[in-house]
């Protein structure tokens, strides 16, 4: 397998590194920093889209 190709692979399945890779097209010249919160929501999307989490609310302050 290729770079490419593994790095497409993980995409696939790692929710946390979709986000950070889709980071730098959703909000370019801005620098990713990774933390628990990411990690956190990320995991409870994963249990709703395995069908062990079926009501998920997640709340977040505003921000500028």
């Amino acid at each position: 397998m290729s770079d490419p190709d593994l790095l497409r692979a993980l995409l696939r399945s790692d929710l946390s590194a979709f986000v950070e890779k889709c980071f730098g097209t959703v909000s370019s010249g801005d620098v990713f920093l990774p933390n628990w919160h990411i990690e956190a929501i990320t995991h409870q999307l994963c249990l709703v889209l395995d069908g062990r989490n079926s009501r998920l609310l997640i709340d977040l302050p505003p921000f500028d």
